[in-house]
């Protein structure tokens, strides 16, 4: 929820989700990525009156160095975001 002068609008609603939990689209793309199997939490983000939806990517390779991705799905396509998803 965001906060729009006195009133609040829900933006986002997030659930964590498993590989498993994925679509299949989606699955696809980050398992091209590099170090995919470093995934360690998922987050599904609905963007709320929209076709959107952003799938975070926390991902922690074998030395702990810590990275983040992002993958944006609407209408049916999905792309890897260059930059993180701003609301």
């Amino acid at each position: 929820m965001l906060q729009d002068g006195q009133q609040w609008k829900i933006v986002e609603v997030q659930r964590d989700m498993t590989m498993e939990d994925l679509p299949s689209a989606v699955q696809t793309l980050i398992k091209k990525q590099e170090n995919s199997d470093q995934v360690r939490r998922i987050i599904e983000s609905k963007q709320y009156g929209t076709d959107i939806t952003i799938y975070e990517f926390y991902l922690v390779a074998e030395n702990g160095t810590e990275s983040r991705k992002e993958i944006k799905s609407e209408n049916d396509e999905v792309v890897l975001l260059d930059e993180e998803w701003k609301h």
